[in-house]
């Protein structure tokens, strides 16, 4: 006599094999069977809807797909919920992957903030030592024209040289600096 374990099981053969065929109404009646059991056990071991319905649905999917291929050596049950176990197995891999990726970029970039203020500090001093080189008529004009934001003409007022010498020592000023900066120009 036949247990309903057994009529189950002859029950998902013949759908295993009519969804080989491309039967849609039998890969209907699998899905509707299984997949609240299937959906359920990825939330309990995911605990997010988003992700435990997306497992689920990408499980048949794939079923689906590779329907002509399908080899069943037990029953149904047994091999749906084992490919899920998969599959969730998985995504904790990709997801413990992904955070160990992030939290490396996070190290990497706290090194590139540090490294850029380095950088900067360097290069700030560097600037301190070009301008302190400078001739004093030089430092003077550029200091009232880049830190003080005053304008050639306001420079020529105060310090009481022609309009044309301000700009000339403007320009000789950004010269010698841009040259004894090279070296920290951008490529």
């Amino acid at each position: 006599m036949e247990t309903i374990n057994d009529l189950q099981f002859d029950i998902d053969k013949y759908l295993i094999e009519m969804v080989k065929l491309g039967d849609n109404r039998a890969f209907e009646v699998l899905y509707q069977k299984y997949w609240s059991s299937l959906y359920y056990k990825a939330l309990h071991q995911t605990q997010s809807k988003e992700v435990a319905e997306e497992l689920t649905q990408e499980l048949f999917l794939n079923l689906w797909d590779k329907k002509s291929n399908l080899k069943v050596e037990k029953s149904f049950q047994v091999y749906i919920h084992t490919s899920l176990k998969y599959k969730i197995i998985n995504y904790i891999k990709s997801q413990i992957i992904q955070r160990k990726y992030q939290e490396k970029v996070k190290v990497k970039d706290s090194f590139d903030v540090v490294e850029e203020e380095v950088k900067f500090k360097e290069l700030y001093q560097a600037f301190e030592k070009e301008l302190n080189k400078l001739p004093k008529k030089y430092q003077k004009v550029f200091m009232l024209r880049k830190r003080e934001g005053m304008s050639f003409k306001e420079i020529s007022s105060t310090l009481d040289i022609p309009l044309s010498t301000v700009e000339k020592h403007m320009s000789k000023a950004t010269k010698l600096l841009r040259n004894g900066l090279e070296e920290y120009r951008l490529a």
